[in-house]
């Protein structure tokens, strides 16, 4: 395992702590497909699995800020494109099968995803208990 969730980063919101969750265990698949040779699979996995599931922890994170009325949703949008990219970079290295700069480049976006989740989404959480959105 390279990425380890941890109880700091919980925003709060059940749904999206948990998606937070399958993320990191989706992206700990791929480096472990890697680490076992098995380059066409962590490319596959990586294309249709992590990808995709990325794709829609971002659309249902979105969504729920939209329906919670955040008004620091526009910005959120935003660091979102940048995840997307980030995430983008990691696929070059898994499909060359280069277990080394994957894991270089996952620590790096893990870096940017903990960052995230721990400043940025803590504050929708914190933001919906104050107005009563969440219990």
């Amino acid at each position: 395992m390279l990425i380890e969730w941890s109880k700091e980063l919980e925003t709060g919101v059940e749904e999206m702590d948990n998606q937070h969750k399958k993320l990191i265990a989706l992206m700990n698949q791929v480096y472990a497909l890697l680490r076992e040779g098995k380059k066409e699979d962590a490319c596959n996995f990586f294309r249709e699995g992590l990808l995709s599931y990325v794709e829609k922890h971002l659309s249902d994170e979105e969504e729920f800020m939209r329906k919670i009325g955040y008004p620091e949703l526009p910005a959120h949008e935003k660091l979102h494109e940048v995840f997307r990219r980030e995430v983008q970079k990691l696929h070059g290295s898994v499909c060359e099968g280069d277990v080394k700069r994957f894991a270089q480049e996952l620590s790096f976006c893990w870096g940017w995803i903990y960052t995230h989740i721990a400043k940025a989404d803590k504050k929708y959480g914190k933001w919906a208990k104050e107005k009563g959105v969440l219990k």
